[in-house]
């Protein structure tokens, strides 16, 4: 349930969202790397959004919290 920003590059903004768990799987590398599940917050129109990402390879950055 950790909260984090993830900065989509092709957008052009931070998005907030809750991790729900991690997995181990093979990168483009064929290295083991870990999965991330992100479960991101409805923004806009856009409804709940969960995506996969190696976080090693992602900005991102614990939620700030004002």
């Amino acid at each position: 349930g950790t909260r984090i920003e993830v900065y989509w590059t092709e957008m052009h903004e931070w998005y907030h969202g809750t991790v729900t768990t991690n997995r181990k799987e093979i990168g483009d590398d064929a290295q083991q790397q870990i999965a991330t599940r992100v479960v991101y917050d409805p923004v806009g129109n856009w409804k709940s959004l969960a995506y996969w990402h190696c976080l090693d390879d992602e900005q991102w950055r614990h939620e700030q919290t004002e």
